[in-house]
Formats: C-alpha cells, structure tokens, sequence
C-alpha cells in the first residue's frame, strides 16, 4: 500500500503505507495529537493541522538525528517503540527532511493506493 499526500495546488508527497503510520507514531510520540474528535486516520489536514504535524516531527527528526548507530545486537534487541525513531535517521533522513517541508507548505489530503516507494 502506499500514501499520497496532496496539497489542493497537486503537488503531492509519497510515502508508504507503513512510512506514514511510523510518521503518525513519531509524531504522536513528540506531542501530536489528531484534531479534536477525529481519529488517527485523518484523510485530511487543515493549514493548522499540517503546522502542528510538522512541528512535532521537527522535534522527533531532531532526536533521531542525534542517536548513535546502534549495532547490529542493539537492533536485534530493540523493541519496536525503542526502534522507531532509527527509522528516520540515516540515510533516509533527507526523505523526512522533505517531508516537513511538504507539510509547512499547508493543508493536504491523505490519498492511499496501493503499491508505494517508501
């Protein structure tokens, strides 16, 4: 599966499925919460939402970037919370980097489909 975001200009921001759930932990995980009486599962975000998503994952980007490599027996005992935020380090950094600014640019629709890039 996979995820388009969409601002109402088009331009669009792809992710997979599992990218923007681990986005959604992460953001939650540093302070997000969905708007007032909506779910996780929000298939739109206001100009305000958007701001506020971007926000928290600034501050979940900026710990991930900041963690040690850990090695390969540290991984393999990593639960999957602990894991989550080397999901966004390294060299998939930039891609989240991306992200961020995708989302400062304004409200968006979440599009899902089914196959994705990551």
């Amino acid at each position: 599966m996979s995820v388009e975001l969409v601002h109402p200009n088009g331009d669009a921001f792809d992710l997979s499925d599992l990218g923007w759930r681990a986005v959604l932990r992460l953001a939650r995980r540093h302070g997000w919460e969905p708007g007032a009486g909506r779910a996780e599962e929000m298939t739109s975000f206001s100009r305000e939402e958007a701001e506020d998503l971007a926000r928290a994952l600034d501050r979940g980007l900026a710990e991930a970037w900041t963690l040690p490599k850990p090695t390969e027996r540290e991984i393999e005992e990593m639960s999957e919370d602990e894991a989550l935020p080397y999901v966004f380090s390294g060299r998939t950094a930039n891609h989240w980097r991306h992200l961020v600014a995708f989302l400062r640019r304004g409200g968006f629709r979440v599009d899902q489909g089914e196959s994705g890039n990551g």
